[in-house]
């Protein structure tokens, strides 16, 4: 497995939905500029823990594929928000 360094995230990305939780139509236009992601892993100056839901820039970082899926490596910057419990 990818170890991340400093304040890098490993993220899977969360398959889109098209209406929010409050029922709101969200259009393809929003969607395709950011997206939800879950933390996989996250290096060791990151203040974003595994499992924690963020939304990041959806173009940023790199792309991998891991066990045939997308995965991303973006820095902490690249989140513009994120799940609070």
């Amino acid at each position: 497995m990818i170890q991340p360094i400093l304040n890098t995230l490993l993220i899977k990305p969360l398959p889109s939905e098209g209406v929010s939780a409050g029922g709101i139509y969200v259009p393809e236009s929003y969607s395709a500029r950011n997206q939800k992601a879950i933390v996989i892993i996250s290096g060791s100056k990151s203040k974003f823990k595994p499992g924690q839901e963020v939304w990041n820039i959806k173009d940023a970082g790199d792309e991998l594929l891991i066990d045939g899926e997308k995965h991303f490596l973006i820095k902490d910057f690249h989140v513009l928000a994120y799940e609070t419990n």
